[in-house]
């Protein structure tokens, strides 16, 4: 078994994470996880995106989460992954993001504030899959299935009613890939969800290809 979370915020990056990543890596090991993606807000809600800096500065500075938590985890033996939590400036929704490099980020500015409409387009002819987080929480709503290819049907997250059973039924009315996720921020959201792969994956590029396949267990806690 190879156990993963798809869904994990770091205190450097995401301003509602409590955890850096050094105590990050340490709770996922002694939870015996093999694998963590790190899904920063990647939206103007992280503060650097509403400074009047260069689009490249603003990128590097949003991975800084996930290359510490990436050296922490090489240290410890455990694999992370990059990702991101997609929000629009003028959307209530959260998209998780698999697939896109950070090259890819800085040949696309400010995506942040387009809506999923283009982002859905754009991403259209790469292999990316767009997942979106916890669309049953209140002020939230589940977006058009065409536009999309994943829904969080599990969110861990203790402090919100993500309406789990909708988003299962959502997932499996329009044939949508099923995720689940920690949703981590503080220490007690460790290992509250995520998946069980049958094989070990090392690049996200595999994960995607793993999603694709549905050949992953839900992990429900």
């Amino acid at each position: 078994m190879f156990l993963l979370d798809t869904h994990v915020h770091t205190k450097e990056v995401s301003p509602c994470g409590q955890v850096d990543t050094t105590t990050l890596i340490s709770l996922y090991r002694k939870a015996r996880y093999d694998c963590l993606i790190i899904t920063d807000h990647l939206s103007s809600y992280y503060p650097i995106m509403r400074r009047p800096l260069p689009w490249r500065q603003k990128i590097d500075s949003f991975f800084t989460g996930y290359d510490s938590a990436k050296a922490c985890g090489t240290r410890a033996g455990l694999t992370v992954l990059p990702a991101f939590e997609l929000s629009f400036d003028n959307d209530p929704n959260d998209y998780l993001v698999y697939g896109i490099s950070k090259l890819w980020l800085y040949e696309h500015k400010d995506i942040h504030t387009t809506n999923i409409e283009n982002f859905s387009d754009l991403i259209s002819s790469i292999d990316a899959i767009i997942v979106q987080a916890h669309p049953f929480r209140i002020g939230m709503r589940p977006q058009n299935p065409s536009l999309i290819q994943g829904i969080e049907v599990y969110n861990g997250n203790q402090r919100h009613n993500s309406e789990n059973s909708k988003a299962f039924k959502y997932a499996e009315k329009h044939n949508l890939i099923p995720t689940s996720g920690s949703d981590f921020h503080r220490p007690e959201d460790c290992a509250r969800g995520g998946m069980v792969l049958e094989n070990p994956v090392s690049h996200i590029e595999e994960f995607v290809q793993v999603l694709k396949a549905r050949s992953s267990e839900l992990i429900q806690t």
